[in-house]
């Protein structure tokens, strides 16, 4: 008999939320097969077996959190019956770090009794649909001559597997609601469609999801302890606009996508952090660490949250390769699909909500990053130029920045720097928009 474990899935993750099992008690299980998929506050993943059997018990059921390395079902091994009582649910603690090794999927299972080894050289094949972060989109949990204790939980429950119809769950997801919050009224307590409307019509509070609650706590954290100052600038957009205007018919036509505003900001970024290391930069206790690779992350809306997506090495991407990530990051995003990967290891980021009319806003820094770039909408105002008053398009950046790690003055040079290479994107962008 191997138990499943909930797998840790990134250094910060300390509870993973269970979406679904893929497969039910008493179904063949043979190593490798999906069994569930887990949300961690990055995103969700499909877990894969470790063992061949059949799964003879799910201690946690759909809905539930599950502190990391916890057992969250059974396998049983070919020819093995079921026994009378099942062990209970135990928290496995490894001495050594659980970390992401790319390009393979994430495995949850142990070996032999409550020991996890011999796993960090196994790699599942790729499985249509699966979500992952290497080359054939993988994730792998890798654990290295892990020597475990184990302490004894109290009984999980009866109520800690959820049963819900299919129609109540779908609901449930849609409304971002947390199954664990309704009372079902079906036989043995299962939670029906109709319950989940009475839940939406009541006056109750709607639980927030793992992604929000991550959410909330982080930029609280980020408000109250790095000491935010921000500078603010509007900029002439006339020469970003009919560049876009120029450039979206040829990037639509060699690759299937639409040029953005927020794919040509993001290339000129790139271009001013370079120039600007400290905007590149994280605040540590013995010192101020700066990074190499400029990693840009786009804050996208989703669902139940907002989700920051990176588009990797960004200096060294053409324009027409930051577009083709951009739309492949933000379609993960809406399908629930994006892995660890594709939101770690950010180094700035940006927030764009001129797409829904705002004029200008201020962002809160994503730690551990020094700066957020707020952009808003592009429209047409009054400017004076020569003294006589025009219109133009102009565009309304707010630069938010951690004064541990850099003052006003490189701040205001990093953003005088970007608004000349807004204002004249030809000099910047013509030997970079194809690939290189």
């Amino acid at each position: 008999m191997q138990p499943i474990i909930m797998p840790m899935l990134g250094d910060t993750m300390e509870q993973g939320t269970i979406v679904r099992w893929i497969v039910s008690e008493g179904d063949h299980i043979t190593k490798g097969d999906l069994l569930f998929e887990v949300e961690t506050d990055k995103a969700i993943n499909e877990v894969g077996s470790s063992f061949t059997g059949t799964l003879g018990k799910i201690i946690y059921g759909d809905g539930c959190s599950v502190d990391v390395l916890s057992v969250i079902g059974f396998i049983l091994e070919p020819g093995e019956d079921a026994p009378d009582i099942w062990p209970h649910p135990t928290l496995l603690k490894p001495d050594a770090d659980v970390t992401i090794d790319e390009g393979k999927r994430a495995i949850a299972g142990t070996k032999g009794t409550l020991a996890i080894n011999e796993l960090a050289d196994e790699q599942i094949s790729d499985r249509s649909g699966g979500v992952g972060t290497g080359e054939e989109g993988l994730i792998h949990t890798e654990v290295m001559h892990a020597d475990l204790e184990s302490k004894t939980k109290p009984d999980a429950p009866a109520s800690a597997k959820i049963v819900a119809s299919p129609r109540a769950k779908t609901l449930a997801q849609k409304e971002g609601i947390s199954l664990n919050a309704i009372k079902g009224t079906g036989p043995g307590g299962r939670i029906q469609e109709g319950d989940v409307l009475k839940f939406l019509k009541s006056e109750t509070v709607v639980a927030p999801s793992r992604l929000q609650q991550i959410t909330a706590e982080r930029m609280t954290t980020s408000f109250r302890t790095v000491p935010h100052f921000y500078l603010r600038i509007e900029i002439d957009a006339t020469e970003l606009v009919e560049w876009r205007n120029k450039l979206l018919p040829i990037i639509l036509h060699s690759t299937g996508v639409r040029l953005t505003i927020t794919d040509m900001l993001v290339l000129l970024l790139s271009k001013a952090i370079r120039r600007h290391p400290r905007l590149n930069a994280t605040w540590m206790e013995d010192g101020i660490r700066l990074m190499q690779d400029i990693n840009i992350g786009v804050a996208a809306a989703v669902d139940d949250g907002l989700i920051v997506p990176v588009i990797r090495q960004v200096d060294q991407k053409s324009l027409e390769q930051i577009a083709c990530a951009r739309r492949s990051l933000v379609e993960k995003a809406v399908q629930g699909k994006l892995a660890w990967s594709d939101l770690d290891g950010g180094t700035f980021t940006l927030t764009n909500l001129g797409m829904f009319g705002i004029d200008d806003f201020d962002a809160i820094i994503n730690p551990p990053q020094s700066a957020i770039l707020a952009v808003g909408k592009i429209a047409e105002r009054v400017v004076s130029e020569g003294g006589v008053p025009v219109g133009k398009p102009t565009v309304r950046m707010s630069l938010a920045v951690d004064h541990r790690v850099l003052d006003g003055v490189v701040a205001t040079r990093f953003l005088m720097d970007l608004k000349d290479m807004v204002e004249n994107p030809e000099e910047h962008i013509a030997d970079a928009i194809f690939q290189r």
